[in-house]
């Protein structure tokens, strides 16, 4: 009986000490499986070549959108930077905050461009499971790959700024120049939005830095535009909403000379609908040259609402106005150039 008892604890103590190895075991194979890339180094992608991120979830799916999301902060760095030099720039040289507002949409609207086209290269190679069911997920953005098409791009863009000042060096027509100095400055805010992409990519936080200043380049738009002569004329109040709008893009407003900008809006009061006052209209901008000769129009169509007819004919005028201030300039440009 005693013989039993010993052979029954040393059948126990066994067991135990089994079931410790097995559980130490277990704990040392998870930590071996645990790759070193959840503690954020990874020997297989060495941030030296790769941008990386990590994302955890309870499901695949989401923690991969979670790591995407993690290394796309590396690229908000950038886009925050260049916003605010935008804002400061624009700020100090713009004629007015509407022009201001803009120029600032078309740069973040191309930084949120670049970015989308790089994060396009990323890949999330690998994932992992803990004890715990939590699922981590590795994604991967290979530097080289990355900054040899921002730098193709960059190239690109720089030899058709290239050909843009040759083509503005060969003219004397003032049109002309103004519009090809709005095409190098976009062409620039191109490149530079490609750049911080770029800086944000290459390893060494360089890029490739710009041949011409963005500054300087608007500096010479605003000269060529103010070198544009241009007389405003329409009907009614139209006449000075023109002649706003010139002064406003750039150009030169004065009472007499060869070229005139004259604004005319045949506006159509349409039945009522539901207490609703509605108004259609047309506005034709039509240039013209020396000798009164008309060189092209440009027309726009708009339609309002609401439910008094002082408000509905204010918003008609808002809808001309803002229609202006986005294409009067390069309206006039086309038309003249062309």
């Amino acid at each position: 009986m005693r013989l039993h008892s010993y052979v029954l604890m040393a059948l126990v103590v066994a067991m135990t000490l089994a079931l410790a190895g097995c559980a130490a075991s277990g704990d040392k194979r998870e930590a071996e499986a645990r790759p070193d890339w959840v503690d954020g180094s990874s020997e297989e992608y060495p941030r030296a070549a790769y941008l990386t991120g990590i994302g955890i979830a309870d499901s695949l799916s989401t923690a991969r959108d979670r790591a995407r999301a993690d290394l796309a902060k590396t690229f908000r760095v950038a886009v925050d930077e260049r916003s605010s030099d935008i804002r400061s720039y624009a700020t100090s040289s713009s004629s007015g905050a509407e022009s201001t507002t803009d120029y600032q949409s078309e740069i973040q609207r191309d930084l949120t461009t670049r970015t989308q086209q790089v994060l396009e290269g990323v890949t999330v190679p690998d994932s992992w499971t803990d004890k715990d069911g939590r699922i981590y997920a590795l994604a991967v953005l290979n530097r080289a790959t990355a900054a040899m098409r921002l730098r193709q791009e960059i190239s690109g863009l720089d030899s058709a700024a290239d050909s843009l000042m040759a083509r503005a060096r060969a003219t004397d027509d003032p049109f002309l120049k103004a519009k090809i100095a709005i095409d190098v400055v976009e062409n620039q805010r191109k490149r530079a939005a490609a750049q911080s992409m770029l800086q944000a990519v290459d390893a060494t936080g360089r890029g490739i830095e710009p041949r011409w200043s963005v500054a300087e380049l608007e500096a010479d738009l605003a000269t060529a535009l103010s070198r544009i002569e241009l007389r405003a004329d329409g009907t009614d109040s139209w006449k000075s909403m023109i002649a706003g709008k010139l002064a406003d893009s750039g150009f030169s407003v004065v009472e007499s000379g060869p070229y005139v900008a004259r604004l005319s809006v045949d506006i159509v009061e349409l039945p009522k609908r539901q207490g609703w006052h509605w108004r259609r209209a047309v506005a034709v901008l039509d240039i013209s040259g020396p000798g009164d000769r008309s060189l092209g129009q440009q027309r726009w169509e708009f339609k309002e609402s609401a439910t008094d007819v002082g408000t509905v004919e204010f918003r008609l005028k808002e809808a001309v106005a803002g229609k202006l201030d986005q294409e009067v300039r390069n309206a006039i440009l086309n038309i003249v150039s062309n």
